[in-house]
């Protein structure tokens, strides 16, 4: 972030343009774009790349528990 802060505008979509990929992992969407789309439709996209990368919370819980 800017001067030590969190920089968490856009945060979701900009998850989301990280992860999502075609079938040869080359990025399909830019964080501007995705953006764009409902609200509803990239959270839904967010709560399946969160899931997939392990960042539920119950996953987190899991991991600390090692």
């Amino acid at each position: 972030g800017v001067d030590g802060e969190r920089d968490l505008h856009n945060l979701r979509a900009r998850l989301v343009a990280e992860c999502l990929c075609d079938e040869e992992g080359k990025p399909i969407g830019k964080a501007s774009d995705i953006g764009e789309l409902r609200a509803d439709v990239v959270g839904q996209i967010f709560d399946e790349v969160r899931r997939m990368n392990g960042m539920d919370t119950d996953d987190v819980e899991e991991a600390g528990k090692d």
